[in-house]
């Protein structure tokens, strides 16, 4: 009989992981909002006027997504929880996050 998975053995993945459309690279002139269904790693040029806001989902446990704002951009790119409350301010070029949920909030782990 082939020994089968449990919850006391480790998870072994024999080649690498690829996200299907795993990177989105984008420039937006407005907030947007991401989705479950979107990218988990996001790179965003951020050249807009207005709000440069990357607003979040409503929170589902175990979800992230990196962020990183590249170019250089007079607007800071601001990422905010589904209740628009501002997790984090990414201000210059090539500085990013890495945003986590409980299932109740988000909150950003990294950033660099």
């Amino acid at each position: 009989m082939a020994n089968s998975y449990n919850s006391t053995q480790a998870y072994k993945i024999a080649r690498h992981f690829q996200y299907k459309n795993g990177v989105n690279v984008e420039s937006i002139t407005s907030a947007k909002t991401l989705l479950y269904s979107d990218s988990m790693f996001q790179i965003i040029n951020s050249g807009g006027a207005g709000a440069n806001d990357i607003n979040l989902p409503s929170p589902k446990n175990g979800a992230f997504f990196a962020i990183t704002a590249v170019a250089a951009s007079t607007q800071n790119l601001v990422v905010k929880d589904h209740d628009g409350a501002t997790i984090t301010t990414l201000a210059s070029s090539g500085e990013g996050c890495i945003v986590v949920c409980d299932g109740d909030d988000w909150y950003g782990v990294i950033k660099g």
